[in-house]
């Protein structure tokens, strides 16, 4: 086998670094053997948000559209939200796959007015800014900042989440090595935050003090330290020896983009290993959250899950292989897999859509988060109260694309994956 090169100078960061915690062989053939990963439905939401809130926060912070953070989404100028629909649409169908567009739309619509609303706008502000600092010759450490204020005699860094279990600000070590990197670069106090957008409006913010920051710089040498170790093995033995790198079996197997590679292939094995203890300083381990009362069963069935999820990957990606292939439906029963396109609603003139519907008595929350399907409500129900010839007159603002493709099971001619 050909060893894989690593250059000796790396560049590291908490989500590569976090990745080593949560499994070595994952992270060795994402960052040595250079695999190519696969995005998750969560992990779509996310960067759609995230991506989102870079284009239409500077927009925001002009205080052309107002004091948002002091709006709902109801109160905001139609023009703006019509930015952020757009903008939003744009994103979750460009970062397929998603669960539920409908869902989706809606829940990113809240992301968004909840990151807005509690922007301050009394100081000057960057987004996704990237800074690096040197931990040792060899070693660069580098942050992706999703928020940044600057105040005269401190500097705040705002982390936006889209996951369903949150966990305290300093819990990992994300936020500490954004504090140090941030320390290092402006040279004033730093305060790091958390806003978990899916749950509250309600930031957590913690002062970054001495001992984070000596926290921070301790975990990085001795987790870069332990990396370069399991590497320096590897490259030692020419590339045969990847023992240094052991799967870490959890909850993150049933969306690996290796399991069919992974060393741990016996099922009773993952499934004895599959709920992971989170060893570790509480800068180090994310928190798992956990019921000592839970049965026993249950927990089994819990578990069983984890694998199942994984073993229909796995089958989903051989049928849509051989569909690549054949480009024939595959039929079960009433109905097939197969690849759909979707459509998305496009306005073309906001404006005139806007003028349009206002004047027939229709508020702003009722068409600004169109996509194809809920725009095909809001139609019916307006055909219901008699503005037929509203809905007609329509046409001209909007148009239907096709949207992204993606290979599902379709049942009684409807998406029914």
């Amino acid at each position: 086998m050909a060893i894989a090169t690593v250059p000796k100078e790396i560049t590291w960061s908490p989500s590569r670094l976090n990745l080593w915690q949560q499994c070595p062989q994952r992270w060795f053939h994402k960052y040595v053997l250079k695999d190519t990963d696969i995005t998750t439905p969560p992990a779509a939401f996310g960067l759609a948000v995230h991506e989102a809130l870079e284009r239409i926060i500077p927009v925001a912070a002009t205080l052309q559209f107002g004091p948002v953070r002091r709006l709902t989404a109801d109160q905001w100028q139609p023009e703006f939200l019509g930015l952020v629909n757009r903008v939003l649409s744009n994103q979750l169908s460009e970062h397929a796959p998603l669960t539920d567009p409908i869902k989706d739309m809606q829940e990113a619509m809240r992301a968004v007015e909840q990151a807005l609303k509690a922007i301050s706008l009394s100081a000057p502000v960057s987004v996704e800014q990237t800074i690096k600092g040197k931990l040792s010759p060899i070693d660069m450490v580098q942050g992706r900042l999703d928020l940044t204020m600057f105040y005269p005699d401190h500097v705040v860094v705002r982390d936006f989440k889209t996951g369903r279990i949150p966990y305290p600000v300093g819990s990992t070590a994300q936020m500490p090595i954004y504090g140090l990197l941030a320390f290092k670069k402006w040279e004033k106090p730093v305060v790091v935050e958390l806003h978990w957008l899916r749950h509250t409006d309600q930031i957590e913010s913690v002062k970054v003090n001495e001992d984070m920051l000596n926290g921070a710089r301790a975990w990085l040498v001795d987790r870069i330290a332990t990396i370069r170790a399991s590497l320096d093995a590897y490259h030692g033995s020419k590339g045969e020896d990847t023992s240094v790198f052991p799967a870490r079996p959890g909850s993150h197997c049933a969306h690996c983009p290796v399991a069919a590679q992974c060393s741990v292939t016996d099922q009773d094995a993952l499934m004895a290993s599959v709920l992971e203890t989170g060893e570790g300083s509480a800068i180090e381990a994310v928190p798992i959250m956990r019921e000592p009362a839970i049965p026993v069963e249950i927990q089994e069935k819990a578990k069983k899950i984890l694998v199942l999820e994984r073993q229909v990957d796995e089958l989903k990606g051989d049928i849509k292989a051989w569909y690549k292939e054949n480009k024939v439906p595959i039929l079960v029963g009433d109905g097939a897999f197969m690849e759909t396109t979707s459509q998305k609603l496009e306005v073309t003139d906001m404006k005139g859509l806007i003028a349009a519907i206002t004047k027939a008595g229709y508020s702003p929350a009722d068409f600004m988060a169109f996509n194809k399907s809920s725009y095909e409500s809001w139609a019916k129900k307006a055909i219901k109260d008699g503005h037929t010839a509203l809905v007609e007159s329509l046409a001209p603002y909007m148009k239907f694309v096709n949207g992204s493709k993606s290979f599902k099971f379709v049942k009684g001619g409807e998406d029914d994956a």
